[in-house]
């Protein structure tokens, strides 16, 4: 027979599964999208490398997601356009610590779609 503390205990473990289940994009829509925000600085020779990306603050119907980056210039870079507008390396320069925050909101059919992306702290300490 099973004790109140039991039954709580399942129904908690219910709740937190369900709530997991359905909280924000999946790992590939995130990665896709990240993938597509810096193919400008891929075309333009800067090599960056993603450190981690975590979820921020959210609900059932927005979601943050934080990307902590690094960025290396494998020749002269110039951004002239898009999320990186105005960045300026040289070849071979390396810069720290970059974080970008992705705003993710949930459709009516259940989907996440991107919706706004900005970069809360640029990468400019040399590493």
């Amino acid at each position: 027979m099973k004790t109140v503390i039991d039954r709580v205990r399942t129904l908690v473990c219910c709740i937190a599964v369900t709530l997991l289940a359905g909280c924000g994009p999946s790992e590939q829509t995130v990665n896709d999208d990240v993938s597509h925000l810096l193919k400008t600085l891929a075309d333009e020779g800067a090599r960056v490398s993603i450190l981690q990306i975590y979820s921020g603050e959210g609900d059932s119907e927005n979601v943050y997601k934080v990307l902590q980056f690094d960025i290396a210039a494998e020749q002269d870079v110039e951004i002239t356009d898009g999320l990186f507008l105005g960045l300026h390396m040289k070849a071979g320069e390396t810069r720290c610590g970059g974080k970008i925050e992705l705003l993710y909101q949930k459709e009516p059919s259940g989907e996440w779609t991107l919706r706004w992306s900005e970069i809360t702290k640029w990468a400019v300490d040399p590493c």
